[in-house]
């Protein structure tokens, strides 16, 4: 039995980057709270979660070619099945002619830019800055230039950013968490989400950081405002549910990465089929509630055919058979 449930959070984040799938290839408009759809808060957590188990396992180990060897068997193996799997997909699917969107898996997008995460690991550790003393200055420094730049209206601004920042609060975590009460912490971020959905004292928030003059401000908008409290806040929840919230009994297997990047080509297949065979699916909820059962079982398959075995070669040391210990007890990073 597992002792922590970072496999049961991330499949429920990978469930969720469905739903908010289903509605865009449905072409409807995607449900979203505070400006963020479903799919848009979970990637965010996922990068959290990543930052937090990517820095332990540098810090098991900090060797670069172990760690990268550790990275790429994670990645590549099920990425390399949903590239045939979906590329089968498409030739049978005519491209997704007629579909609202002809984009083969909208998933991938994150990868790049979560291997750039990886990187960075690699570069700060290298540097031996991935200690309390070190981190502090570059993690400040990070805060200090996103400030600075909260009101642009950039792509990379809006969209990539953030990842970076959840990334590297995530690392802020593993490295600070024996100075940390992470349970004292999750209640007071949650208490200070709580605030913003209490719209009278949300609106008296705003409207003070709105009227204080901060000359050549970067005028920041309510969005805005409210993603620095996500960020500040959300990944001390998310840990602690993950790591020190009691465990939950639930699967060994780890279901959310199969399911995330699976599940863009199955969902898109299961719109074509439907429209050519005469019943076409024009509700999210419906896709959702069509194709998810597909992708848990294409999930499961790739699991048990593809991951695990991959995974059981990164604790392998010559003349040795048996995982890293420290591998199995935190959730396989």
């Amino acid at each position: 039995m597992r002792k922590n449930n970072f496999n049961q959070i991330r499949l429920w984040l990978a469930i969720s980057v469905l739903f908010t799938h289903a509605f865009a290839l449905t072409g409807n408009h995607v449900p979203a709270t505070w400006g963020l759809s479903s799919g848009a808060f979970s990637i965010f957590i996922f990068f959290t979660i990543s930052g937090y188990l990517v820095t332990q396992s540098w810090d098991r180990e900090p060797n670069i070619l172990p760690f990268i060897r550790k990275r790429a068997l994670r990645l590549l193996p099920g990425w390399a099945a949903s590239f045939v799997a979906t590329y089968a997909i498409v030739h049978f699917c005519n491209g997704f002619s007629g579909n609202a969107t002809g984009i083969q898996n909208g998933s991938w997008w994150t990868l790049p830019w979560e291997s750039l995460c990886y990187a960075a690991v690699v570069g700060l550790g290298f540097a031996g800055a991935l200690n309390t003393t070190a981190f502090a200055a570059f993690f400040g420094a990070a805060w200090l230039v996103y400030f600075c730049n909260i009101g642009s209206q950039s792509v990379t601004m809006k969209h990539l950013t953030p990842l970076f920042m959840f990334f590297l609060m995530g690392a802020f975590i593993a490295l600070n968490e024996k100075r940390l009460n992470i349970r004292t912490c999750a209640i007071y971020s949650t208490i200070c989400l709580a605030v913003f959905f209490i719209v009278p004292i949300r609106d008296a928030i705003f409207w003070l950081l709105h009227e204080t003059p901060f000359v050549f401000g970067p005028g920041a908008s309510d969005f805005q405002i409210r993603q620095v409290a996500l960020l500040i806040c959300i990944p001390f929840v998310a840990i602690y549910l993950a790591k020190y919230a009691p465990a939950i009994p639930f699967l060994e297997a780890d279901l959310s990465y199969g399911t995330y990047v699976f599940g863009w080509p199955i969902q898109q297949a299961t719109v074509y089929v439907a429209r050519h065979y005469g019943h076409p699916i024009e509700s999210g909820i419906g896709l959702f509630c069509a194709a998810t059962p597909l992708i848990l079982c294409v999930a499961t398959a790739s699991w048990y055919f593809v991951e695990k075995p991959a995974l059981k070669l990164k604790g392998r040391r010559p003349g040795t058979h048996a995982n890293h210990p420290a591998e199995r007890q935190t959730g396989k990073v």
